[in-house]
C-alpha cells in the first residue's frame, strides 16, 4: 500500500499534512514531546486508530496492520530492523503515545466508548458489591454481572482498538475512563431513575440516553 492509496477524506484528519500535528496540539496528550518524530507518531496513530481507517478493513490482522502503518508513516529502520524508539512504539512502550492513542479514540464520541464508560462504572460498583455482601443470596447474581461486564468491556476495547492490543495503550484508556467516571451519577442511580432526563446533565454526554439498567438481581 502506498501514501497515494489512502483516501485521506475518509479520515478524521489527515495524517500526511504539515497542518495536523498543531491541530492535534490543540489537545494536552498531543503537546507532549513524544521524544520521536512527532509527525509521523500522529500519521502513525491516525491511520491504525481512525474509526474510518481503510487499514482497518484492508488489514484485519492487527500486527499487519501496525506493519503497514509504520511504513506509510515513514517509521525509521536500521538494516530491516525499526530503530528501537519506533519498535517502542509499536509494543506500546511509550506511555506518553499511549495516552495519546487513547485520547484519539476518544475524539470520536462513540457510542461504543460512552457505553465503555457506564459499563466501567457499573463493574466497580460490582466489585464493591462483592467485597461486602460475600455471604448474602445475591453473592451468585453479582458474579454473574461481573462476568458479563467484563465480556462487554473487552467487546467495546476490542471495537475501538480495532484488533488485540497491548495492556499498555489498554491501561491508557482505561485511565481515562476512570476520568470520566468521577462526572458520571451512580450506576444505582441510573439504573433506578424513572426518567433519565433526571440524571443525565450530571453526565459528560448532553443529549445521549442510556437504556435503563438493571443489575440481573433486580425483579
Amino acid at each position: 500500500m502506498k501514501k497515494s492509496d489512502v483516501d485521506v477524506k475518509l479520515l478524521m484528519f489527515d495524517p500526511f499534512d504539515s497542518k495536523t500535528v498543531s491541530r492535534l496540539e490543540e489537545y494536552d496528550e498531543f503537546i507532549e514531546d513524544f521524544g520521536i518524530d512527532k509527525s509521523k507518531i500522529i500519521a502513525y496513530i491516525i491511520l491504525l486508530y481512525d474509526m474510518n481507517s481503510q487499514l482497518r478493513k484492508e488489514f484485519p490482522h492487527f500486527n499487519k496492520r501496525k506493519l503497514v502503518a509504520s511504513e506509510l508513516s515513514g517509521f525509521e529502520k536500521v538494516g530491516d530492523k525499526l530503530k528501537e524508539k519506533y519498535e517502542k512504539v509499536i509494543l506500546g512502550a511509550n506511555e506518553k503515545v499511549n495516552k495519546a492513542i487513547s485520547k484519539y479514540i476518544r475524539l470520536f464520541g462513540s457510542s461504543k466508548y460512552i457505553s465503555l464508560v457506564y459499563y466501567w462504572s457499573i463493574l466497580s460498583a460490582e466489585y464493591d458489591n462483592v467485597a461486602v455482601n460475600k455471604d448474602s443470596s445475591d453473592y451468585k447474581s453479582t458474579i454473574g454481572n461481573i462476568a458479563m461486564l467484563e465480556n462487554k468491556i473487552n467487546e467495546c476495547v476490542e471495537y475501538l482498538f480495532g484488533g488485540d492490543e497491548m495492556k499498555s495503550i489498554q491501561s491508557a484508556l482505561y485511565e481515562a475512563v476512570e476520568k470520566e467516571n468521577l462526572r458520571l451519577p451512580r450506576p444505582e442511580v441510573i439504573a433506578s431513575a424513572d426518567d433519565i432526563d433526571d440524571i443525565i446533565g450530571a453526565g459528560p454526554y448532553n443529549g445521549y440516553k442510556p437504556s435503563p439498567l438493571k443489575y440481573k438481581s433486580h425483579k
